[in-house]
């Protein structure tokens, strides 16, 4: 996937995959699949797809479908989400220089 956003190109082929989470089961409305990316450049992102009942759904007419999208991200937001999903590998990997000892 490849979204242009505020002049700024963002791929999934070429930026990393971090981590990878998913909600819900196959032909479940809500269901979503995302992933946080970082660029060679160094800017996160999200990306992902879900039906349409999920955050990725998108409005045809009168109704709803599945859909995808991509959506930057700051560090401290992309924090949360790994620590939202006990992603305590990705945080170390990526941001040792953020986290100390309780």
């Amino acid at each position: 996937m490849k979204r242009i956003i505020d002049g700024k190109t963002y791929n999934t082929e070429t930026a990393t995959l971090v981590c990878e989470w998913s909600e819900g089961y196959l032909n479940d409305h809500t269901m979503y699949q995302e992933g946080i990316y970082v660029t060679k450049n160094g800017r996160w992102f999200r990306a992902g797809a879900g039906g349409p009942a999920s955050m990725y759904a998108r409005q045809v007419d009168n109704s709803y479908i599945g859909g995808n999208g991509i959506f930057p991200m700051t560090e401290e937001e992309v924090m949360h989400y790994l620590e939202t999903r006990n992603q305590v590998e990705a945080l170390e990997t990526h941001f040792a220089h953020r986290i100390e000892e309780a």
